[in-house]
Order: C-alpha cells, then structure tokens, then sequence
C-alpha cells in the first residue's frame, strides 16, 4: 500500500493569499500590466 501525501489528497492545491499576492491583484485591477506594458515598449531603451 502507497502512503498517501497531501499534495495527492488535494491540499496542494491551495496556496494562501499573502499580502502580497493581495496587493498585486488590486494593483492589476487598477492598471493592467499587459496595457501598462504595451504603453512603454516603444519608448523602453530595453528590446
């Protein structure tokens, strides 16, 4: 018989919401990186 681990019985699915991970939602929310991004490529020194 295989000992059973707790990432097999699904508890490595969840991840706890740091204040981190908080912040960077609610910072996403207010100005999506994707457009932000988009924004600065072409005056951004760096290709």
């Amino acid at each position: 018989m295989k000992q059973t681990t707790l990432a097999t019985a699904g508890f490595g699915l969840v991840t706890k919401r740091t204040r981190k991970r908080v912040f960077l939602d609610e910072m996403n929310l207010v100005a999506p990186w994707t457009e932000l991004v988009a924004l600065i490529t072409p005056h951004s020194p760096m290709v």
